[in-house]
This record gives C-alpha cells, sequence and structure tokens, in this order.
C-alpha cells in the first residue's frame, strides 16, 4: 500500500488564486468576503483545490457561517471527498494556505487577478474551437460559427468588465 503524500503548493503553485483564498480566511470583514463571492465562482479558478476552497467559502456564506481557517477546514472535512479534496490533503491545504504571506489590505486585488486570468483562460478556450471550427466546419456555417463563438465570447468579456468597474475597497477590518 502506498503513503498518501501531503499535498504541498510547489512556488508555482503561490498564485492570485492562493493567495485571494488565504486573505478570504484571514479577512474579518465579511463584507468584502461576500461582496467577491458573488463576483467570482468557482469555474474563475484554475487550481482545482482553490475552486473547491471557494465553493465551500460560498456554501459557507449562503448558510450565514464564518469563512476563516479553521471554519472552512471543517467544511472541507465534513464534505469528505465530495469538497474535490482527497481528505488527507485538507489539514495541509489549509496550513500552506494560511502561512502565505496574503494580506486581506490586498484582498481586491488578488480577486482582480484571478478574475483577469480567467477571462485570458476562457479567451484562450474561445481561440481554440475556432481553429478547430476552421478545420473542420464547411464554409458555408464558419461565419454563422464565428458570430456565435463572439457572441459567447461577448458575455465572458461583459461579465470580466462588471468583475473590474465595481469601486476598489481600501483598508482591511
Amino acid at each position: 500500500m502506498e503513503d498518501a503524500q501531503p499535498y504541498e503548493l510547489q512556488d508555482e503553485d503561490v498564485s492570485p488564486e492562493a493567495l485571494l483564498i488565504a486573505a478570504l480566511m484571514r479577512t474579518r470583514d465579511m463584507r468584502r468576503v461576500e461582496n467577491i463571492a458573488r463576483k467570482l465562482t468557482a469555474a474563475d479558478f484554475y487550481n482545482t483545490s482553490c475552486a473547491a476552497i471557494f465553493a465551500t467559502m460560498r456554501d459557507q456564506i449562503a448558510q450565514g457561517r464564518p469563512c476563516d481557517a479553521a471554519s472552512i477546514r471543517s467544511a472541507l472535512r465534513a464534505q469528505g471527498e465530495q469538497s474535490g479534496i482527497q481528505l488527507a490533503d485538507v489539514d495541509p491545504l489549509i496550513t500552506t494556505l494560511i502561512g502565505l504571506n496574503a494580506t486581506d489590505f490586498l484582498l481586491e486585488s488578488y480577486a482582480s487577478e484571478v478574475a483577469s486570468l480567467s477571462y485570458r483562460r476562457q479567451f484562450m478556450r474561445m481561440a481554440d474551437r475556432l481553429a478547430q471550427i476552421a478545420a473542420t466546419a464547411s464554409e458555408d456555417d464558419l461565419y454563422d460559427l464565428l458570430i456565435k463563438e463572439g457572441k459567447a465570447q461577448r458575455k465572458t468579456w461583459d461579465r470580466y468588465r462588471e468583475l473590474h468597474a465595481q469601486p476598489q475597497e481600501k483598508g482591511g477590518q
């Protein structure tokens, strides 16, 4: 039987996503946490562990529960494997995240960067779909398919702009 290896964030994993999660768990200003949870979704996260934690945070908010590290740890452990994180990885992951040099002063900046990276990934997926369409669709369908992809990308762009249009809140608690 293999020993389970604990999840460890590597240097390249210390991303705006990890910093955002760490700052969200650190802040005591639930109004800021709720504001970010309304703007972002778990799908905006590339790192699946960060996405799972963010989804748990949104669930906690919906239930009127806190989002500090201890509460998130308990919620993830209660969800078990359904959280998307191996149960053995929950404690080391939360410990690593709270050990990051993240500050709640930069909470909105981290969220903005997560939104930006998500928008870029969505744009790249659209470009890949267009390349696939160009290679396989009939000439008669190309323009209509381009319009369809463009409309979908416009919705993504509008959401991204909406995320950035809100005034940035400053300060911590």
